[in-house]
């Protein structure tokens, strides 16, 4: 009941309410920008954009039905608790476990080392890469028909793997997503779990994108596409990439996955409001707008804009002034430049009342409704 209701809390907060708040101040109190055609280039001083997708190798060779993915950066704290959960697992289907160092300064290699784990491999980068590297380098290595990724500072329950890989295997699909405890405190209220029948489904993006963990993708998925590297927020694939490649998937309520929020670790140390990094979320749309145009892909508008308009307000409204009308003015030329190139690749009629009120925010360039 505790989860439901802050489930209902957050979604009247940032969902409700800040629509409300931002078409309020743009019908009543607009503070229109003025357009700068070199928005772009000025961000480029502030913060250079080095964002890519590398082109992976994959291993064709399937030796295991899954290969179990760990980023990891200063995890010593956590990652014997992490691969004892993945070791008590209760499955009949066979794994590896591929750690990828990424430049870790702390025990964590060593706690692995000590351990007589089977079918464990280490990978270390030469150089500290960030998740999305991490992960990429995970998949390459990779001899499973499934892969997972796994935090270095979570858990999985121990009906994870046979839950997900069940559903999978039993009908051939190229995802499948189980359910998770969002504070790892919470295991000691769980109860025995018995595994869930999974429920198929036909195409449903709000099912699939997400977090890339308590799921798993199959391996072939990753010849399309990548996490993105040399940036934040590389998992944003999960939102606008991987729903255009998944055509069978199934979900499940069992939970597979235990959540623990540590700032420290790689996956979750994200910058302060106040951090320049944070530019990186308009990259990000800025990268995969040429993604989608040179390769004529078709994809969802709505979670495009909603990238702009979300989360640049949120993961940049400490920044500076200056700075964050450079990435008002640089959105809207985005849109400008993606809906004048892209006419066949998206469709505007279907955006929703409040896609096509946040989209007039950003063109009118109203700079107090934006970052309300």
């Amino acid at each position: 009941m505790y989860i439901f209701l802050r489930k209902i809390y957050w979604a009247f907060k940032y969902n409700i309410f800040s629509f409300l708040k931002k078409v309020f101040i743009h019908r009543f109190k607009p503070y229109c920008i003025k357009h700068d055609d070199d928005a772009y280039f000025k961000l480029l001083k502030i913060r250079s954009n080095n964002v890519f997708m590398p082109k992976l190798k994959l291993i064709l060779d399937n030796k295991y039905d899954l290969s179990i993915i760990i980023p990891i950066f200063n995890a010593e704290k956590y990652i014997k608790r992490c691969l004892d959960s993945i070791y008590n697992q209760k499955t009949k289907y066979t794994f590896e476990v591929i750690c990828v160092d990424d430049c870790s300064h702390d025990n964590s290699i060593n706690i692995i080392k000590s351990i007589n784990y089977p079918n464990l491999k280490i990978i270390s980068h030469i150089t500290n890469k960030g998740p999305g590297a991490a992960r990429n380098t995970g998949i390459e290595n990779a001899s499973g028909k499934y892969l997972m990724f796994v935090d270095s500072d979570d858990m999985i329950s121990n009906i994870c793997i046979e839950s997900l890989a069940d559903a999978a295997f039993k009908n051939n699909l190229d995802f499948v997503k189980g359910s998770h405890l969002e504070n790892i405190k919470d295991i000691k209220h769980l109860k025995e779990q018995k595994i869930k029948k999974a429920k198929l489904g036909i195409k449903n993006e709000k099912i699939i994108y997400g977090v890339p963990w308590a799921r798993i993708f199959k391996k072939d998925l990753f010849k399309n596409f990548s996490f993105l590297e040399n940036c934040e927020f590389e998992d944003t694939i999960n939102k606008m990439i991987v729903p255009l490649y998944v055509k069978k998937y199934a979900f499940t309520n069992s939970i597979v996955y235990f959540y623990e929020s540590n700032p420290s670790s790689i996956t979750n140390n994200i910058p302060g409001k106040d951090n320049n990094k944070n530019i990186d979320t308009f990259y990000v749309m800025y990268y995969l707008s040429s993604y989608f145009l040179e390769n004529n892909i078709k994809f969802n508008y709505h979670n495009f804009l909603q990238q702009l308009y979300y989360y640049i307000p949120i993961r940049c409204k400490k920044l500076s002034n200056d700075t964050k009308k450079l990435l008002l003015i640089s959105s809207k030329n985005l849109i400008i430049n993606l809906e004048s190139r892209a006419d066949d690749l998206i469709d505007i009629k279907k955006l929703s009342y409040k896609d096509k009120k946040f989209r007039d925010i950003i063109l009118k360039l109203d700079y107090n409704a934006f970052y309300a």
